[in-house]
């Protein structure tokens, strides 16, 4: 089967030779799982990371379908004590802006 393995960010660098933008197409056999593509490609597990199985948040042990997409993200910066409270505006809370 074929997947479509897209690296975001600091997975770039993972990416073989010859990749078209941040995507590439990997052969797989049956029963190959979102674990497989993570040993495939050694992404570091112990980075954490945010994937997406055709759009929608994957667990490791998911099984991939012929034509599946995996998405792979390094995790997110965000969440600073500094930045609280919120700025208002839709869904920031209630304080007033500047």
């Amino acid at each position: 089967m074929q997947v479509t393995v897209e690296l975001y960010a600091t997975f770039g660098q993972y990416l073989p030779p010859g990749s078209s933008g941040r995507k590439t197409s990997l052969a797989l056999s049956d029963g190959a799982t979102v674990d497989t593509v993570i040993d495939h490609f050694k992404l570091p597990r112990e980075m954490g990371m945010i994937i997406l199985h055709n759009g929608h948040q994957a667990k490791n042990e998911d099984q991939l379908q012929d034509a599946d997409t995996l998405s792979f993200f390094p995790p997110l910066a965000g969440g600073s004590p500094l930045a609280w409270p919120p700025l208002a505006g839709p869904g920031r809370g209630d304080r007033a802006g500047p």
